[in-house]
């Protein structure tokens, strides 16, 4: 009976440990995941950009019918009225 209130003794400080391992692991696994996506992304884009290249290569459209894309790699409408 000499435990503080506060605390049941090892397996109190056991399981914040065991908390703070979780969290911890957790904010990796965002980090990673975070990082995949990101990479994913810039693969699509180079895809989606070679593609492009490949069709006005090909002849299969003119540059002047392709849409600019904004710096965001938002394309732009262009006005055909």
């Amino acid at each position: 009976m000499g435990v503080a209130a506060s605390c049941c003794g090892v397996f109190c400080c056991s399981r914040d440990w065991t908390s703070q391992v979780a969290h911890k692991s957790t904010e990796q696994a965002n980090i990673v995941a975070d990082t995949a996506v990101a990479g994913a992304n810039e693969v699509a884009q180079a895809t989606v950009e070679g593609v492009e290249n490949a069709v006005v290569a090909s002849g299969l459209v003119k540059t002047t019918d392709v849409p600019k894309a904004e710096a965001g790699g938002e394309q732009v409408e262009q006005d055909t009225q």
